[in-house]
């Protein structure tokens, strides 16, 4: 059968790309999700999406962009071939074009995530020339089933060294407090690893990406006072426009000289109680291999390894 790649047409291919992503990613999308995500990009910067069709139907997808300047020069590649039309070349065509877009738009490397679900995967990008840097445990929850009782203990002594932990939602929806916010999520994230292949997002990006997005919700993220200064955040949000069950803990840090303490277990145990009232029924959350604190962490308030992926990266230059 015969296929062609063209542009991403965002309303016409919503609904498809929706289905690409729920098989993808394993986590329910519906075509609002993917729209929101899409609009929420930043003007102004480097993106290239292609679709490939066959027989009028969607059945592969490729991205690359430049979400953020970093050291490694990198840009996030995503592309994706439904079982149905893999070996016929499309996905080979599919990097061939994102690569030479990256390529054109100043980029040193490129780099993508590959589920180990996904059978045979990382071998055939492995021969497009893509290296494995790391692996990122994936893990979930059901927070129905959480007990904090079992974290009191913890979290008493977090109290009891003076550290409150608040939901953003009690301070005023603010600037101020958004770039007080961002301020500790941008220190706190300089320290995960491999952060030269991503770059950080400024504040103007992270409020549009992040707080901006329709499934961000005030009441899911917290912080860790102490006085008046943040020391500590972790943010858990609904995953989907229309709401579904699953969730998604997308950041947690300490800032230095106040780790070790028990805060970050305190802010995630907020979170999962926050997301059990809120009527969760999954909470995942991904954990990278060079982080072995943060797996402790959510290791032992319950999370269960769901399996992972690969962070590949092949260099252009």
């Amino acid at each position: 059968m015969s296929w062609s790649l063209r542009p991403l047409d965002l309303h016409r291919d919503a609904e498809a790309m929706s289905h690409l992503y729920t098989w993808y990613d394993d986590f329910v999308w519906t075509a609002a999700d993917y729209v929101a995500n899409v609009e929420r990009f930043p003007e102004g910067k480097p993106m290239f999406r292609v679709i490939a069709e066959q027989d009028d139907v969607v059945v592969g997808y490729g991205r690359t962009c430049l979400i953020a300047p970093n050291a490694r020069g990198s840009f996030a590649s995503e592309v994706i071939v439904h079982p149905k039309a893999q070996r016929q070349g499309i996905g080979r065509a599919v990097f061939k074009e994102i690569e030479r877009y990256a390529r054109e738009n100043g980029a040193q490397c490129t780099t993508l995530v590959v589920f180990d679900r996904i059978a045979d995967t990382k071998p055939a990008i492995e021969r497009l020339g893509y290296e494995e840097k790391t692996f990122y445990f994936q893990s979930s929850l059901d927070p129905r089933t959480f007990d904090v009782t079992k974290h009191s203990g913890v979290i008493a002594r977090v109290c009891e060294s003076g550290i409150q932990i608040r939901a953003l939602s009690e301070f005023p929806a603010t600037e101020q407090t958004d770039r007080a916010f961002h301020a500790v999520v941008h220190e706190t994230e300089l320290d995960v690893p491999f952060l030269d292949y991503f770059g950080v997002l400024g504040f103007d990006d992270y409020r549009k990406m992040m707080m901006g997005a329709q499934w961000f919700d005030r009441s899911g993220a917290f912080v860790a006072m102490h006085g008046e200064k943040i020391v500590g955040v972790t943010l858990v949000n609904p995953g989907s426009v229309d709401f579904n069950g699953e969730m998604f803990v997308s950041h947690t840090g300490v800032v230095d000289g106040y780790r070790g303490k028990g805060i970050a277990t305190a802010l995630k145990a907020r979170a999962l109680e926050w997301a059990k009232a809120f009527g969760g029924t999954k909470v995942r959350t991904e954990n990278n291999t060079a982080n072995p604190a943060m797996r402790a962490v959510n290791q032992r308030l319950g999370f269960a390894d769901t399996g992972g992926q690969w962070l590949m990266v092949k260099e252009l230059a």
